[in-house]
């Protein structure tokens, strides 16, 4: 609710402080009223001691929560491994620990829902926290926009081991390992050159990426913290959909980049970190199973799959890039749906677009859209800006469409630069499939 800080209006609304009072408090409440918790999960709550994580505490006004703080004061992005420890102390199997924790999800800039600040996975943040989250807590019930994880009696982590300490470089793919019945998570070593540090005490810390490369080809970008990337940036099995019970696809690579060489060593050690779960939890559903309830391993037909690489200059791969000046649209891709669904058996189908990109402050997104169908859209993902020139990011858009509702009219898949100067574009790619069942 807007106020005015001055104001003959302001100052007699104050002085009749019974009725401002009642203005205000009702302000607050329809504030806090999205976040009004469904009957089932708050009577499993009732009056226990409930922490809320990452950082919308407005979940305990909004539901009269018996809320206990964490011990830090950073909001679920600790800025430095010590607090990011600190953080995790409140999630141990001891009595003060709090009996729920109810995980809030927040949007990953892809469509996914294990999303934090500045473009960074949650699960990347306080990689000590979750350790502890996972080891001590079981999931208990799910929404569309939290999990609810209660305090279990034992922990669930049998073992913590570490490969050896391997050499690289910012830019080098890395190998990524799978197994079924555990977590990897990549440890990351990385220094800052004098001109880094000197920057890091004066102004702050140069930005970091990393790239993940998915079984099917997918990239996708987010960045992450170096201070707590030592403790370990979450891999296998890689979660956005943590409320839904689909398997996701896996990572095969890794890539680390940093926005500015001069602040950073090209060198780096890397170690991978394997957790595994006790034996009485271990089955053939996987990990991603025991932790977040996900059990269906979907079938992936891939029906179109289409690649435009360009033919202009600043190449990411190659040697070439299309520019999409202010304004202006990309080659896109057009589908006729009414072709598409008579050419497939499948009721359900999953529009998937990759796009690499490299804009310098100027403001653009992939789109899906469909004109003349029963349920016409519009799904963007919208590209950060990128601080350097030069520095290629990587964007992801998917879209889910049905028969019954896209049955005819037109698809199409293009990037959209509704900024003040260019963005360049490579490796422009669609693909359609069925997948059963749809995320």
């Amino acid at each position: 609710m807007k106020r005015e800080i001055t104001g003959i209006n302001n100052f007699r609304e104050i002085l009749n402080y019974r009725t401002f009072k009642q203005k205000m408090l009702s302000a607050s409440e329809n504030n806090v009223s999205p976040n009004k918790l469904n009957t089932e999960i708050r009577e499993t709550i009732g009056d226990a001691v409930v922490d809320v994580y990452p950082w919308e505490f407005s979940y305990i006004a909004a539901n009269q929560l018996n809320w206990k703080p964490r011990k830090t004061l950073e909001l679920g992005a600790s800025t430095s491994q010590w607090a990011s420890e600190k953080a995790s102390e409140n999630y141990l199997l001891e009595e003060d620990s709090p009996q729920f924790v109810l995980f809030h999800l927040e949007n990953d800039g892809f469509g996914g829902k294990f999303g934090s600040f500045d473009n960074r996975h949650i699960l990347n943040d306080e990689p000590l926290l979750i350790y502890n989250l996972l080891n001590n807590y079981t999931l208990s019930k799910e929404t569309d926009r939290i999990l609810l994880f209660q305090r279990d009696t034992v922990c669930h982590f049998e073992n913590m081991y570490l490969d050896e300490l391997q050499n690289h470089t910012f830019g080098e793919w890395i190998d990524i390992p799978y197994k079924a019945d555990e977590i990897t998570r990549l440890k990351v070593f990385s220094d800052n050159t004098f001109l880094g540090k000197l920057n890091k005490t004066l102004y702050k810390e140069t930005v970091y990426y990393i790239d993940y490369q998915f079984e099917d080809g997918m990239i996708l970008t987010y960045r992450y913290n170096p201070s707590t990337a030592v403790d370990g940036l979450w891999c296998n099995p890689f979660i956005r959909y943590p409320n839904t019970d689909v398997k996701e696809s896996k990572v095969v690579k890794v890539r680390l980049r940093n926005a500015n060489s001069f602040c950073v060593k090209a060198s780096l050690k890397t170690q991978i970190q394997h957790i595994t779960l006790k034996p009485d939890l271990r089955d053939s559903t996987g990990v991603d199973n025991a932790l977040f309830h996900k059990l269906i391993t979907p079938s992936k037909e891939v029906i179109i799959d289409m690649l435009q690489q360009s033919d202009n200059e600043f190449s990411k791969s190659t040697g070439f890039s299309s520019i999409v000046e202010k304004g202006g649209y990309s080659y896109t891709y057009k589908i006729d749906l009414d072709s598409l669904f008579n050419a497939v058996e499948a009721d359900n189908l999953i529009v998937e677009a990759n796009v690499s990109f490299m804009n310098y402050y100027s403001d653009a997104g992939l789109v899906i859209s469909a004109d003349g169908t029963k349920d016409d859209f519009w799904a963007a993902t919208y590209f950060p800006n990128s601080i350097s020139k030069y520095l290629w990011h990587y964007s992801y858009v998917n879209k889910v469409i049905t028969r019954d509702n896209h049955a005819s009219g037109m698809l199409k898949v293009y990037v959209f630069n509704f900024g003040s100067s260019p963005v360049y574009i490579d490796d422009f790619r669609l693909s359609i499939s069925q997948l059963i069942p749809p995320i």
